[in-house]
């Protein structure tokens, strides 16, 4: 059960013809809510890790929400010492045969919030004109564009001044699946395929440079793409799906 907090009164809504019943979340909440996230994603649950971080940080509030629902995801495993050298050959080859390659661009603070902020990305680029990192929705505002840039996040797009792809990934972090396992996040943004494949390639290798061992890699992009980015990671990378991600129930939202 989800508690009510001392000065904030439980709120109650119809969603889809199920009640939902909210309320501010508490450090005190945090075995409740482990004891939902156990199961979830096969224990690559980002709440263990995220959770006490949300709570205790000022510009944040976390509302607890109950509700019944089902969530896919897609998820590829690997090993870094073997994608390491398929991910070079796989760029060296691109590059090659001239399928569509140019180099993602990485991006500092000042151009992440021009690129992120322009009219051509929240409009037609940000899915709902929302910017999802780690299942998280911000608002493009410029408040929320300086305190992302604040965490360890990689940016990329394929052009700064007339973007069509963008992209970011979260730093890897350790999920309790046994000793040295990686779960590494990448949000991609955008409708053209082999734009959102050079920039899958990129952020994956510059996450996992100081890495070793296994890793699950999710990656949240354009359903539309979602078959042809499936297909190349298998005939491409070797790689191994786990699972798949079709529809992302968000109760999260931007305050």
């Amino acid at each position: 059960m989800l508690r009510q907090t001392q000065s904030y009164e439980v709120s109650r809504m119809a969603v889809e013809g199920h009640a939902l019943e909210f309320c501010l979340a508490e450090e005190a909440d945090f075995e409740e809510v482990m004891s939902i996230s156990g199961d979830i994603y096969g224990g690559l649950d980002y709440l263990p890790v995220r959770y006490h971080a949300w709570i205790r940080d000022p510009a944040r509030r976390v509302i607890l929400a109950k509700k019944k629902g089902q969530i896919e995801i897609l998820c590829t495993r690997f090993k870094v010492e073997y994608i390491l050298p398929k991910l070079e050959a796989t760029i060296a080859q691109l590059k090659e045969s001239g399928e569509e390659w140019e180099d993602p661009i990485l991006l500092g603070a000042t151009d992440v919030k021009r690129v992120f902020l322009s009219p051509k990305v929240v409009n037609g680029v940000l899915p709902g004109k929302t910017i999802i990192q780690d299942w998280a929705p911000y608002k493009p505002l410029e408040s929320n564009l300086e305190k992302l840039v604040r965490q360890d996040l990689i940016w990329m797009a394929d052009d700064k001044e007339e973007p069509t792809v963008v992209s970011l990934g979260t730093a890897p972090y350790r999920v309790p699946l046994g000793t040295g396992y990686h779960r590494l996040n990448i949000d991609i943004f955008g409708k053209h395929f082999p734009r959102a494949r050079n920039q899958f390639l990129a952020q994956v290798q510059q996450r996992i440079s100081t890495l070793e061992g296994p890793v699950y890699c999710i990656l949240y992009i354009e359903p539309s793409l979602w078959q042809d980015m499936l297909s190349f990671c298998q005939t491409a990378l070797g790689l191994h799906v786990d699972r798949e991600l079709r529809v992302q129930n968000l109760l999260e939202a931007d305050m």
